[in-house]
């Protein structure tokens, strides 16, 4: 009998269970990550999570609700990085970022 590949769940407290809490709580932020991925996938440009980030907050910035607090945090870019690749393969060896230290 074979073990079903089961996706595995970040520890509570942890970068990346933080990071996953952010993207389910800002949805439209992460629509913006999505549609300036795309558009760099479409060029057929490498292009890295800094670049998207940084791009976002401008557009965050530009777009958001009056008096909304708006924040892409730098600790939550390799896991933006790492689901915008689960969710579009298209974007691999597209998308660069740095490796999660330990």
């Amino acid at each position: 009998m074979t073990t079903p590949n089961l996706p595995t769940f970040p520890a509570a407290g942890s970068h990346e269970a933080k990071a996953r809490e952010w993207m389910d709580a800002n949805p439209k932020t992460m629509a913006l990550f999505d549609r300036f991925a795309m558009q760099m996938a479409a060029r057929g440009r490498k292009f890295g999570i800094g670049f998207l980030a940084e791009r976002v907050r401008w557009e965050g910035v530009i777009a958001r609700d009056a008096g909304k607090k708006y924040k892409v945090d730098n600790n939550y870019r390799a896991y933006v990085a790492r689901d915008l690749l689960r969710r579009y393969p298209c974007l691999a060896g597209l998308l660069t970022f740095r490796r999660v230290g330990a």
